[in-house]
């Protein structure tokens, strides 16, 4: 099957365009003329990057879908009928297009997992692994719910966290504009001014002339500079080694470390209660989870538990060599095992540290947004000082 991009129209004049997968041209055609359009063009679509770019769903989508699937599966439909009610519900146009693709694979005789494991590029991992544990063990309606739960949670703490970044990002690309602005159009002028004067600047305002004289005469190099090193730290954060030095970094940095731990206690102790909730064995639990953490350096760490479980370690005793979780998970995890109540535990942890990152961010936001303000302030300053101190010591000359 190729994926196709294509435009049609039909005897009223009335467009249709779309993307989806076809045996081939003359495929896409027929199955257009029988829905009563006439194919205008079309072009193929790079499979893998339109999967990696434009075919994800978000946790919110998936929270609404998997929630109302778990429904409808508890009251008694089969897989295959709840997605043809839910191809007409208004989800993305990238859920609705899986949810048909999906339906037409089970009416083949292939099983759910099978089905969604064919957009992995979609879905996250941990979903699709709690799908396949759902079906072997028939309790797909109850995982589903749960699945609900957490990617809801998941998408809260998202949408925190984009809100804490967002003003910081606008205010700070505010800055720099407004500084290369300056620098390009408006310190030129000046320049030419004293220059014509004779007058000698102080240094700081000679340094800013002469930064707005490379600029505008190396413009094209820097741009291709900064290309460049874009290019240059998106293909190494995508090298294994440097993804995990960097998730190290991330996790033992001063300040902001702390941050990333609760992140990566909160999602590992809510799908670790998750999975213990549904009846799934412990290493099976913990290999699952560590591929859940989103943090490639806690995920090799996180192996490790596999290894002192088998030696006879508990969990607890494990978990505490690792430097990649608050001390209070450690004392949950023991808590729950002394009790025997390890997954109830471990959601009331994940709750906390849900709660507690949520604080942060709206912290980082309250200290943030002033903080690049003055920045702003200083940089717009710097640059209006070093332009009307050299004007003022002219006026006090005349």
């Amino acid at each position: 099957m190729e994926l196709f991009k294509f435009k049609a129209v039909n005897n009223s004049g009335k467009d249709f365009k779309g993307i989806d997968y076809y045996k081939s041209e003359e495929d896409l055609s027929h199955k257009l003329r029988e829905r009563g359009f006439f194919l205008i063009k079309c072009k193929k679509i790079n499979h893998s990057i339109y999967l990696k770019y434009f075919s994800k769903i978000s946790f919110k989508d998936i929270s609404v879908f998997s929630r109302q699937l778990s429904a409808m599966l508890s009251a008694g439909f089969n897989i295959s009928e709840a997605l043809s009610i839910f191809s007409e519900e208004s989800y993305s146009k990238a859920l609705k297009k899986n949810i048909k693709s999906i339906k037409k694979d089970l009416e083949k005789g292939n099983s759910f997992y099978d089905s969604i494991s064919k957009y992995k590029n979609s879905y996250p991992n941990f979903y699709i692994e709690m799908i396949n544990l759902g079906e072997q063990s028939g309790n797909l309606d109850i995982i589903l719910k749960s699945m609900s739960k957490y990617y809801l949670k998941e998408f809260k703490i998202k949408r925190s966290f984009k809100s804490a970044m967002v003003y910081p990002a606008i205010l700070l690309i505010t800055s720099i504009s407004i500084f290369f602005y300056l620098e390009i159009n408006i310190i030129p002028m000046f320049r030419d001014t004293f220059k014509g004067l004779g007058q000698d600047l102080p240094m700081y305002s000679m340094i800013l002339m002469n930064f707005s004289k490379f600029i505008i005469e190396n413009t094209a190099a820097i741009l291709i500079m900064i290309i460049f090193i874009i290019f240059l730290m998106y293909k190494s954060f995508n090298l294994k080694r440097i993804k995990i030095n960097i998730d190290k970094i991330k996790i033992s940095a001063p300040l902001m470390g702390s941050f990333y731990k609760k992140i990566i206690a909160s999602r590992f102790t809510r799908c670790f209660s998750i999975m213990q909730k549904s009846g799934i064995d412990l290493m099976n639990s913990i290999d699952i989870v560590s591929r859940v953490v989103d943090n490639s350096y806690a995920e090799g760490e996180l192996k490790k538990i596999l290894t002192d479980i088998r030696k006879g370690e508990s969990i607890a005793e494990s978990v505490n060599k690792l430097d990649i979780f608050p001390k209070f998970t450690i004392s949950m995890i023991s808590l729950g095992e002394q009790s025997g109540n390890l997954e109830d535990m471990m959601l009331l942890a994940a709750d906390i540290y849900e709660d507690d990152i949520e604080d942060i961010l709206s912290k980082i936001i309250s200290a943030v947004e002033p903080a690049m303000i003055i920045i702003l302030s200083l940089i717009v300053g710097t640059v209006v000082i070093s332009v009307m101190m050299p004007m003022l010591k002219i006026m006090q000359s005349v």
